[in-house]
């Protein structure tokens, strides 16, 4: 029981000492930098990903573009916003397009964030058949919001005001940091994480200038494992894997949720461009009811364009694995990105 006094009278006279070192609100600003990674140490798997949405947004925030692109990893490895810049006389194109486990929510609160930032007149909310709103679910939306949303000094938790937090993420980092990647010292390491296997051959770039790279390619990576096995079997014929777009009744998913990013543009009174990233597989009857969803979602927003078909098929060769197109397959797709937007803008036309 002595014992236990004796503890619990040093922990309140550190509390005290730090009391008059740290005020109140240098507490509550540290707490919020860190709350995107809470409760993921010891572990790897959504550590990276993390990292690139904050990576991204600290590149790119109160900069001015005509597009913004959001969405899944799909866009971030696949859409280079250098070849569609090259179908525009005066315009610029950012990619902060990162990840589906961040969850269609977290796209949009991520979205809502940046609008606040970045000045845009277009956005571009990019994603995959293959990763969608039933996949991840909420995914790490919550962790997102956290970060990303109104930030209160006013605080009614008493926990969150104990100065000691101050510290609280050196310790983490000293207990866990080898088992995370939530502080990534290492390019390449973090590269490789991300599946950015031959950044320097695919680039012409040193890996510890990735961060350099990034910034000069407006958010593109080149998405390639250094044994194409590891991305396993690209699905051919017909599109038969689709099932995230449901929920356990097999009720589609897609117009609700594509809604929430329209709210959003709405919101800010910006332009909103639906862009779905190429499949290796061909339409089916299964996608119907996925169809039949995304014409609702059209109806009830005729101010969205959408210019390409739901399922657009490449070759199995264009990818490396279901959701990702390699370097020289992303820089097709770009190129027909950029010449549809190009003649959709000019002409002033909406193709839905």
């Amino acid at each position: 029981m002595k014992s236990i006094f004796i503890a619990a009278l040093i922990i309140v006279l550190i509390e005290l000492f730090l009391f008059f070192r740290i005020d109140n609100e240098t507490i509550l600003n540290n707490l919020h930098n860190h709350t995107l990674f809470t409760n993921n140490f010891g572990t790897n798997e959504s550590a990276p990903v993390k990292q690139v949405i904050k990576l991204k947004a600290d590149l790119f925030l109160d900069t001015k573009t005509d597009f913004l692109q959001i969405g899944d990893s799909s866009g971030f490895f696949g859409v280079q916003p250098k070849i569609i810049e090259t179908y525009f006389d005066d315009k610029e194109y950012i990619n902060l397009s990162c990840c589906a486990d961040a969850g269609w929510s977290g796209y949009a609160l991520y979205l809502n964030y940046l609008l606040k930032k970045i000045k845009t007149e277009y956005v571009i909310f990019y994603f995959t058949p293959y990763s969608l709103p039933n996949q991840y679910k909420e995914g790490f939306s919550s962790n997102i919001k956290n970060y990303y949303g109104e930030h209160k000094i006013s605080d009614l938790n008493i926990i969150n005001h104990l100065r000691s937090l101050y510290y609280r993420n050196d310790i983490l980092d000293f207990v866990y940091k080898k088992n995370t990647n939530n502080n990534i010292t290492d390019p390449d390491k973090f590269l490789n994480s991300l599946n950015v296997q031959n950044f320097e051959k695919d680039t012409k770039t040193s890996s510890d200038k990735y961060l350099d790279y990034l910034k000069d390619s407006k958010g593109w990576l080149p998405y390639r494992f250094n044994d194409r096995k590891k991305g396993g079997a690209i699905k051919v014929g017909e599109c038969d894997l689709l099932y995230h777009f449901y929920n356990k009744k097999r009720d589609p998913l897609l117009n609700k949720n594509l809604q929430k990013i329209a709210d959003v543009t709405n919101k800010f009174n910006k332009k909103l461009i639906v862009i779905f990233n190429p499949v290796a597989c061909s339409k089916s009857f299964d996608i119907n009811p996925i169809l039949s969803d995304l014409e609702k979602f059209k109806k009830n927003n005729l101010n969205v364009i959408i210019p390409f078909e739901f399922i657009t098929t490449y070759r199995a060769n264009d990818f490396e694995d279901n959701q990702h197109l390699n370097p020289e397959a992303s820089s097709r797709n770009s190129h027909r990105i950029g010449s549809t937007l190009s003649k959709i803008l000019n002409n002033k036309t909406n193709i839905n």
